[in-house]
Order: C-alpha cells, then structure tokens, then sequence
C-alpha cells in the first residue's frame, strides 16, 4: 500500500495530478470561531448573515449562494469573502497534516 501512496503523491507534486476535497474534508477542523462547516452549515450562516431566518429558507447552499451574489452590489466577491472569512481561521486535523507531510511539503 505504501507504493502507490508514494507514487500518488510524486505525480502531485510533478503537477500530473491535482487532489480535490470536499466540503466534508474540514468538518473536523477547529478555529477560536467555531468549527468546520458542511454544506448545510454554510448555508445556514449565509442565511443568518443576510438577517434571514433558516428555519423560513429550504434552499440549499447553492440557492444560498446565488441569493447572497444575487443581493450583494460586489456579487461573487460577496460569496468569497464570506466563505473566505468563516473557513480562514481553520486548524488544520491530523489528516491534513499527514497529507502534507506525505506530498513532501513539510
């Protein structure tokens, strides 16, 4: 099993390979703000910050987002900086720190 791991993380790091997480890839991430955040979570806190009730809003994070672009006079940036500012302060777990040190980026 260590082979392929090894040549995993060699064809990433030659730029052959890019790895993508999911939303769920933080979850267990802590910051002095909170926790992480699945997608449901971010939904809600686009919700409150537009001075919205969740509990009147079904939609989920997509129909969130393009609500938060859609009523913000800077649209997409809006959506960025709020995702930028809820997520930045993030701890990374002990997965990450394995996956950096896997790729060599110690």
């Amino acid at each position: 099993m260590q082979q392929p791991i090894k040549e995993l993380a060699a064809e990433i790091r030659n730029g052959r390979v890019i790895a993508f997480l999911g939303a769920g890839s933080a979850l267990a991430c802590e910051s002095s703000q909170g926790g992480g955040a699945s997608g449901q979570d971010l939904a809600r806190d686009i919700i409150k910050h537009l001075g919205e009730d969740p509990a009147n809003f079904a939609g989920g994070l997509m129909e969130v987002s393009e609500f938060l672009e859609a009523s913000s006079p800077s649209h997409r940036r809006a959506l960025d900086d709020f995702v930028y500012r809820r997520l930045k302060d993030l701890r990374p777990t002990i997965g990450h720190l394995c996956c950096h040190y896997f790729l060599g980026e110690r």
